[in-house]
């Protein structure tokens, strides 16, 4: 997930502003902002990480308390009795082994765009497929590597290092950045979700028949947590021995959600306020129809603060690591 939120972090809320969903508030406005942020909010918030602690769930408590294997199949058991230990189980976990391997890819060429995105903006090489090539298998012989030591070595110290790097990203944003903006944003942000979740869940703009934000936003998203449910479950309840399902649940539903909205509100509402400030700058260098690229788009945002080269070669760092333990944590759910 961090790879998508350094990608979409600043990209996704700007777009929203320059262009609101379902033409709800005039573009560049106040409301547009409010817009922008509350549905941010909503793509990566309970939704996503409700699809993925319903797998994870399942997959613990068959595979803890029933001792079954941390498969997919068996918590089908109480629909299929045994035949889930034959050809139709063997069959539900192939599907999740493509699925997850599908969901995977999407992520990881994500990373892969975003990293030389950034040494593209930063320091002036051109993102093209063989930049794009070297910066997968130098990925590729790092996760191997990780990959070979215990979960509790490779993954656990490449999450730890991507979360101390982030918080200091996330510092540095609201030292440097409209930190009241951001914090007002998070604070109203969460208020306007909670307030129209059950709107924002159930529109599909019936009447309209205008669905293009729907196919490039929220369809696009639900379709990526659904692909991305059996790795992101069977990594949380491999992870998850021992604690109750109350635990389970807090960790895996609220707390992510929270994370997420902070993050959105601390670039998203800076990334906002400065394409306010430079007339539309940050939107156009993100939209592909007038050139741009929502890759760029975090980078783009970083040129407009202090140390711009520094905190790009931080910000590809975090991303690279993210990159590394997304992969190890792929291979270890695939294996």
């Amino acid at each position: 997930m961090g790879l998508a939120l350094v990608f979409w972090g600043v990209s996704e809320p700007v777009t929203h502003y320059s262009d609101p969903p379902f033409h709800e508030a005039e573009p560049n406005t106040t409301a547009a902002a409010q817009l922008a942020m509350q549905y941010s909010f909503f793509h990566w918030g309970l939704h996503a990480w409700g699809v993925f602690a319903l797998v994870g769930l399942a997959v613990a408590y068959f595979n803890f308390r029933r001792d079954t294997r941390g498969l997919i199949s068996p918590i089908f058991y109480p629909l299929l009795g045994e035949r889930v230990n034959g050809p139709i189980g063997k069959a539900i976990d192939i599907i999740a082994i493509l699925v997850t391997l599908i969901g995977v890819a999407v992520s990881l060429g994500q990373g892969g765009l975003q990293i030389g995105a950034g040494f593209d903006v930063s320091m002036g090489f051109s993102n093209v497929l063989g930049l794009q090539l070297i910066i997968i298998i130098v990925t590729a012989v790092a996760y191997m590597l990780s990959a070979a030591t215990p979960i509790n070595v490779g993954v656990k110290w490449l999450s730890n290092i991507s979360f101390v790097v982030g918080g200091f990203l996330v510092v540095y944003f609201l030292i440097v950045g409209p930190t009241v903006t951001q914090i007002n944003a998070f604070t109203q942000g969460i208020g306007d979700y909670i307030q129209n979740l059950l709107h924002m869940s159930l529109n599909v703009n019936a009447f309209n028949q205008d669905t293009d934000f729907l196919g490039k936003f929220t369809n696009f998203y639900w379709g990526l947590w659904i692909t991305w449910a059996p790795f992101v479950g069977v990594f949380a309840a491999r992870i998850s021995r021992g604690r109750t399902i109350r635990e389970f649940i807090l960790g895996m539903l609220i707390v992510p959600t929270l994370i997420c909205a902070a993050w959105f509100a601390i670039v998203g509402a800076a990334g906002i306020e400065l394409d306010e400030t430079f007339g539309g700058a940050v939107s156009a260098a993100i939209n592909p129809d007038l050139g741009g690229d929502p890759a760029a788009g975090f980078f783009e945002f970083l040129q407009y603060y202090p140390l711009p080269l520094f905190i790009s070669l931080v910000s590809i760092f975090m991303l690279w690591i993210f990159f590394v333990a997304g992969a190890d944590a792929g291979a270890v759910v695939l294996g």
